[in-house]
Formats: structure tokens, C-alpha cells, sequence
């Protein structure tokens, strides 16, 4: 799958869908992610289907699915910047997990992207950083 083909996807993501990321900032991270499975593993991933797409670009921002904050439910705040998925995919696909086809579902499931980024020292084990959107550039929210 290509970038191009991961961007019309992308494109037609229904409006109603929050997410704090922009299209362009969705399709980067998918094609990166898309691009690291074939380094690692040497094949392509099987094509998801168009469906999986809205429940890429809703998990992506998240650590997991299961926020109470309210900013983070509304798609106002993310706890994963863009830019910090090379070095989280980095991490994934150099940990070995047993049994593991290592696609796209099993990285988005459970606690294996932060498990990662506190391996890559970007969040440390109980801290929880939120970014907002400002302008066009996503910050941290101080507390």
C-alpha cells in the first residue's frame, strides 16, 4: 500500500469523526508504519480494508481506548505526537513478542504503543502528557 493510496483513505474519513490529527498527519504515520513492516519483516502488510481506516486515524492519537478525559474523548487533545511514532515503531518492531504477525492491529492494541515509548524514553511510567492543537501545531498542555 502506498502513500497516495493510504491518503485517499485517509480523505474520505466521515468529518464526524474527532481526531486531533490532520489528514496529512494520519496518512504520514500510516505510511510509516506501512514502510517499517516491510523494512523489518522484509514482505508487505495485507491491505486493510477501507473500514479499518476510521479506526485507525480515532486510535492513533491515543495511547489506548479507554480515556476518561474529556478532551482526549472529543478528539481536542492527543497523547502521541506524530513525529514520536518513528522512534515507538522503532521499539515495537525490534521487541520480540511471541506469536506476533506484528500488523498494524497488534501494534494499535492494548498498552504496546506506550509500552514502547517508555522503552524509546518518551513518556516515562506514570506520566501522561496532553498535546492541543494551536494553530497548526500540536503543544503540550500544562497541567
Amino acid at each position: 500500500m502506498n502513500r497516495e493510496q493510504i491518503a485517499a483513505l485517509v480523505a474520505v474519513i466521515p468529518p464526524e469523526i474527532y481526531r486531533p490529527y490532520t489528514d496529512g498527519e494520519i496518512t504520514e504515520v500510516l505510511d510509516l508504519f506501512f514502510r517499517k513492516f516491510r523494512f523489518f519483516t522484509g514482505r508487505e502488510h495485507p491491505e486493510p480494508r477501507r473500514d479499518q481506516f476510521k479506526f485507525f486515524s480515532c486510535m492513533l492519537p491515543y495511547y489506548s481506548n479507554t480515556t476518561k478525559d474529556p478532551q482526549l474523548m472529543t478528539g481536542e487533545a492527543c497523547e502521541i505526537l506524530p513525529d514520536q511514532y518513528s522512534r515507538i515503531m522503532n521499539e515495537y518492531f525490534n521487541t520480540r513478542y511471541p506469536h506476533c504477525n506484528y500488523h498494524i492491529h497488534h501494534f494499535l492494541a492494548g498498552k504496546i504503543r506506550r509500552n514502547a515509548a517508555e522503552r524509546a524514553g518518551i513518556v516515562h511510567h506514570g506520566e501522561n502528557p496532553v498535546y492541543v492543537r494551536q494553530g497548526e501545531t500540536l503543544v503540550q498542555q500544562r497541567k
